[in-house]
This record gives structure tokens, C-alpha cells and sequence, in this order.
């Protein structure tokens, strides 16, 4: 499946409207797929059953039912305590809400962590940070809250970091001062705001390295990225869930602090002083 995920991201700028439709609601339903007909996904994804099967058969596979095939051995073998399908359609009694989120994020929580391109990633991840001359942060709407939390915590690790926003206007500016040599952590996720993609094909195009956390899903910015971290982002409500995106954070934040375990100890230890001496507290 991981595969598949990675072949539609690469091929997505080739397709048609009509294929770019499909593949994003495979990539963001595969686990729906088994349990579905083709007349079910063409009509959610305003398609044809015809162009589900060619694009299918474009894939590699022998029809919808190859598609289908792989979808179900994926759900049945790789994830069966995961198994979580249920009937979309259905509402949510408010009794159960608390439940229903919390099993839901739990859910997206253990396949954001346990996704093998994503644990593969880590390692490399630091080291790019290491390396960077300077690391950059920036991420729009909803995502921009993740991008400045991470460039803070960041920072507390000794880290010549910066969050770039949008708001007064200046980002372009700041845009202009990233060099071959910085980083850039980007986080991009659906409905995927077009300054931040922009920015990134442009930095991408001069030279910069780029790593980006973003949702399952065909991600517009993924063909310019040199990592990609994928972060669940499933929920039974109209609102997307980050929580598995913040705990990927901590955990990319803590393994960090491991590998340099003594110099965060005394950079923390310096900079609890001086939050004391500003009294910064009640």
C-alpha cells in the first residue's frame, strides 16, 4: 500500500481532473476501499466507473477488483487491530462523542507513528537539522500553529530556528533570505494553502532543502520536498484531528534531545536561569 501511496503522489501532476479525483480519495480512503463498489466511489468522487477502472488498470492493477484486492489484504494482514471501518454515513449520538474522538485519534496516533516511512525518516531528519546553517519554519492557517510550536520547541534545544507567518505581509521578504544550506520544515495539510506550497516550489527551485509533515492525501507540495512525514489526520467530525501530528513532533523533539542528551541538559539549565531571573512566572 505504501507503494501505491507513493506512486500516486509522484504521478498526481500527470493526471487528468477526473484521475487526480480518484487517486486523492484512494489515497485518503484506501481503508474504506474494500468495503465499497465502484458505482459508490465514482459517485463520491464525481467521476465515471469507467475512468476508475482505466485509471486502475494505468496503476498496474487488473481492473477495480485488482484495486480492491490489495486494499482488503492491506486492512485484513497489515492493520487487523485497526480495523476500524464503520458506516460514515452514520451520526455520532452525542453520549458517545468522547469515545468515538478519543478512539479516533488513538487510531490516527498509531498509524502516524507506526507508518515505516515515517519511522525511516527520523534519523535523516536529524541529521538535516544538524547540518543546517539555519532551519525555517512555515505553515498557513491550521497548519501555522504547528510550525510556530515546533520552531519554539526547537529553539529550546539550542537550534538557530525561525518561524516565517503571513501576517503582516512580509513572508516574500523573508522568503529571500533562505540560502542553499537552510532548512525548511513545511506543514501542509488539506484543504493544502497555496502561499506555502508556492513557497516551497520556489526554495525547492534555488537549492534549499525541504522537509514536509503533511496529511494523507495527494499533497501539492510532496514533488518538491526532499522528506515527507505523513500524519493521520482522520475524525468522525467536519473538523480534521492533529493530534497525531503533534505527537509526531514530540517524538522527532525527544529523539533529538536523546542524541544530544548532555548539551540539552546544560542549554536547559541556562536557559531555566534566565526565565528566573525575568521572573518570567507566577
Amino acid at each position: 500500500m505504501q507503494k501505491l501511496l507513493r506512486q500516486l503522489q509522484e504521478g498526481q501532476s500527470e493526471f487528468s481532473p477526473a484521475q487526480k479525483a480518484v487517486a486523492d480519495y484512494i489515497a485518503s480512503h484506501y481503508m474504506d476501499i474494500p468495503f465499497q463498489t465502484i458505482s459508490q466511489i465514482a459517485q463520491l468522487t464525481g467521476t465515471s466507473e469507467t475512468t476508475i477502472s482505466k485509471f486502475c488498470n494505468e496503476l498496474g492493477f487488473s481492473g477495480f477488483s485488482g484495486l480492491k484486492h490489495l486494499a482488503a489484504e492491506y486492512v485484513n494482514n497489515a492493520l487487523p487491530i485497526n480495523n476500524r471501518l464503520e458506516n460514515t454515513a452514520a451520526s455520532m449520538e452525542e453520549e458517545d462523542a468522547v469515545s468515538e474522538i478519543m478512539r479516533y485519534d488513538i487510531d490516527d496516533i498509531q498509524a502516524t507513528l507506526k507508518n515505516p516511512a515515517n519511522l525511516a525518516n527520523i534519523q535523516p531528519f536529524l541529521a538535516m537539522v544538524d547540518q543546517a546553517r539555519h532551519v525555517y519554519t512555515i505553515g498557513g492557517r491550521s497548519a501555522s500553529y504547528f510550525a510556530a510550536f515546533f520552531a519554539f520547541k526547537l529553539r529550546q534545544q539550542d537550534v538557530n530556528v525561525s518561524n516565517i507567518e503571513f501576517g503582516v505581509g512580509d513572508y516574500i521578504d523573508k522568503m529571500m533570505m533562505i540560502r542553499p544550506g537552510d532548512l525548511v520544515i513545511a506543514f501542509s495539510f488539506s484543504r493544502y494553502t497555496k502561499k506555502v506550497v508556492e513557497m516551497v516550489k520556489r526554495l525547492k527551485q534555488r537549492g534549499v532543502s525541504i522537509v514536509l509533515l503533511t496529511s494523507e492525501g495527494l499533497s501539492p507540495a510532496f514533488e518538491y520536498a526532499d522528506l515527507v512525514f505523513t500524519c493521520r489526520t482522520v475524525s468522525r467530525s467536519y473538523v480534521a484531528s492533529y493530534t497525531a501530528c503533534l505527537s509526531l513532533l514530540n517524538t522527532l523533539l525527544i529523539t533529538r534531545a536523546l542524541r544530544h542528551k548532555v548539551r540539552m541538559e546544560e542549554y536547559l539549565k541556562e536557559l531555566e536561569k534566565n526565565l528566573m531571573d525575568f521572573d518570567m512566572f507566577c
